[in-house]
C-alpha cells in the first residue's frame, strides 16, 4: 500500500475513533443526567446546564478530528519529502577534482547518449569549439540541440566516449566545479522575491554596488531600473509581476556579465520578443559575449548573423557548420530555407504593422 492510501485509511480511522468518542460521551452524559433528574437529585435547570457542558466538551471533541487530520498529513508529507531527500542522486562525482577553465576550449569527442536504451539521441557526435569562439546551434525538426547543454553541465552522463573542457574530461571532475565555471541564461529567467540588486549579485554576492552598477549598464538594464522608486532595492515580487520579460531577460543578463566566466550558454534569450526589445537585447548580448567562449541556442538567425560559426543539428546529427555568410550561398541547405522563411515572415510583419 502506498504512503497516500496509508494517510486516507489513518484519516478515515481517526475521524471514526473521535466521532464514536464524542457521540458516547453525549449520550453518557445526558443519560447521567437524567437519570439523576428522575431519582429527584437535580432539577431541570441542571439537565440544560450539563447538556450546554457536553456541547461545548463535544465541540472541542470534534475539533481534535480536524487537528489530528493535520498532524496526520504532517507526517504523511514529511516522510514523502524525506524519501526525496534520501534518493541518491543519478549523476554521481567519481572524483573529488575540480575543474580549472583557462581558455574555454569545448570538445564533443565522439559522443553517444541516449535517454532511453534504444532510441539513440547522439550516435558518435564530434563537435569542437575553440577557446573564445562564438557559436550558434540553430533548431531543425528531431536535432536536440538543447541536450547538447545537459550534456555540457552533466546533468546527464553520456554512453560513449567523453566531453572534453580545456583538455579535461568533465565526468573525472565534480559537477559543483564544473557549473561553477559556466554562466547561463535561460530562455525563461529565474528571478527571486529579493531586491534587483541581490538578483544581479546572486552569483556573486560579495559584489560591490559599483560592479552591479557596470553590469547592469553593460546589459542595457541600468536606465529602468533606475526609473524604478527604489531603484536597486526595489523588490521583485513573486512570480516577477512588476517586470516585464524582457527586463528580467536583462537582468539576467547582467546577472552573467557580473558572474564573468569563461563559458556562457545562451539558450533562446529573445525568442518571446518583440523587435525593437530583441534589438536592446542583442546588443547586451554583444557586451556579454566579448572575450568568452559562447553556445547560443536560437530559433531567432537574426540575431546569430554575427557569429564565428553556426552549427545546424538536425536528426541528431550535425549537418552543416559554417559562418552565416557561407551557410545563406547555398539554396538547398537548411540554413539558407530557414534564413529565407523568416526573413519573409520578418518583412510580411513589417508591412502589417
Amino acid at each position: 500500500m502506498n504512503m497516500r492510501g496509508k494517510h486516507r485509511r489513518l484519516t478515515e480511522r481517526t475521524f471514526f475513533a473521535t466521532w464514536m468518542v464524542t457521540c458516547i460521551f453525549s449520550l453518557w452524559s445526558i443519560y447521567l443526567a437524567i437519570k439523576a433528574w428522575w431519582a429527584w437529585l437535580v432539577s431541570a435547570s441542571v439537565i440544560i446546564l450539563v447538556q450546554l457542558y457536553v456541547m461545548r466538551i463535544a465541540n472541542q471533541l470534534s475539533n481534535v478530528r480536524y487537528i489530528l487530520k493535520s498532524m496526520s498529513r504532517a507526517l504523511w508529507e514529511s516522510t514523502e519529502m524525506l524519501e526525496i531527500l534520501n534518493t541518491p542522486h543519478e549523476i554521481q562525482d567519481h572524483t573529488n577534482k575540480k575543474i580549472k577553465i583557462w581558455h574555454g576550449k569545448i570538445d564533443f569527442d565522439n559522443v553517444t547518449f541516449s535517454y532511453i536504451e534504444w532510441k539513440k539521441v547522439f550516435n558518435g557526435l564530434n563537435l569542437n569549439i575553440k577557446p573564445w569562439e562564438k557559436v550558434a546551434i540553430v533548431w531543425a525538426s528531431g536535432s536536440w540541440k538543447t541536450s547538447l547543454i545537459k550534456l555540457l553541465f552533466r546533468f546527464f552522463d553520456i554512453q560513449g566516449w567523453k566531453i572534453l573542457i580545456d583538455w579535461q574530461d568533465i565526468s573525472q571532475v565534480t559537477q559543483d566545479s564544473l557549473r561553477e565555471q559556466l554562466s547561463m541564461v535561460p530562455q525563461d529567467p529565474i528571478l527571486f522575491h529579493r531586491t534587483i540588486k541581490e538578483n544581479i549579485a546572486y552569483w556573486r554576492p560579495n559584489a560591490t554596488e559599483q560592479e552591479i552598477i557596470a553590469a547592469a549598464k553593460m546589459a542595457k538594464c541600468h536606465d529602468f531600473i533606475s526609473g524604478l522608486k527604489d531603484g536597486y532595492e526595489s523588490y521583485v515580487w513573486e512570480r516577477w509581476i512588476k517586470l516585464s520579460w524582457w527586463e528580467r531577460q536583462r537582468i539576467a543578463i547582467a546577472r552573467a556579465i557580473l558572474e564573468n566566466k569563461n563559458i556562457l550558454v545562451m539558450d533562446e534569450a529573445t525568442s518571446s520578443l518583440d523587435s525593437e526589445s530583441e534589438k536592446y537585447i542583442q546588443d547586451a548580448m554583444d557586451e556579454v559575449m566579448r572575450n568568452k567562449t559562447c553556445i547560443v541556442i536560437a530559433h531567432r538567425l537574426s540575431t546569430i548573423a554575427k557569429m564565428d560559426k553556426i552549427i545546424v543539428m538536425d536528426n541528431w546529427n550535425i549537418v552543416e557548420k559554417w559562418s552565416h555568410n557561407v551557410l545563406i550561398q547555398n539554396e538547398n541547405w537548411i540554413y539558407h530555407k530557414l534564413w529565407s522563411i523568416q526573413s519573409w515572415w520578418f518583412l510580411f510583419s513589417e508591412d502589417n504593422q
